[in-house]
């Protein structure tokens, strides 16, 4: 088990786990998530095959397929991200939607994981995205594994605080 003082973040959950594994890959899914197809050996050679830090799932809420493909953008000067459904196998993703994912537990690391500082979630992931695409490390949607949610996917809050001044520097 792992104790935290406080209400850690997914991103401080998955960092503390990360540096416990002996593996070379771990996955993250929630609770509320049943693993429906990807879970075998090909998917592993994929991962190596196509030098990824993440591979990420294809979403389904209620059998619906959810968006699960992000991309970054711009409104105005204000950064965003736009999610889409998933079209194609290996679509470049610019973070994985909600965490889940089968992670490169050694390019993750050399990342330094996700950033600590942040406490809402969704900056988390824009900035794992960013720090990902900078050294030019890739993240995947893999079509043959995907996870359904037993409950909605959560929304997550895009507020721009204290974590989007501390993701601008």
């Amino acid at each position: 088990f792992l104790v935290f003082s406080g209400a850690p973040t997914p991103g401080m959950k998955i960092n503390a786990a990360s540096r416990e594994l002996n593996s070379n890959y771990f996955c993250t899914v929630w609770d509320d998530m049943v693993i429906s197809s990807g879970m075998e050996p090909q998917l592993i050679k994929w991962l190596n095959m196509h030098k990824t830090v993440c591979a990420t799932p294809i979403l389904y809420s209620s059998h619906e397929l959810t968006p699960s493909i992000n991309v970054p953008s711009f409104n105005n000067s204000e950064f965003v991200t736009l999610a889409f459904l998933p079209f194609k196998d290996m679509t470049e993703n610019f973070f994985p939607t909600d965490f889940c994912g089968i992670y490169n537990r050694v390019s993750f690391q050399r990342l330094r994981g996700f950033n600590e500082d942040f406490i809402l979630p969704y900056w988390q992931l824009a900035d794992f995205g960013v720090r990902n695409w900078i050294s030019e490390n890739r993240i995947l949607s893999c079509n043959g594994f995907s996870c359904v949610y037993d409950s909605e996917p959560p929304h997550f809050d895009t507020t721009t605080g204290k974590d989007y001044s501390l993701f601008q520097k």
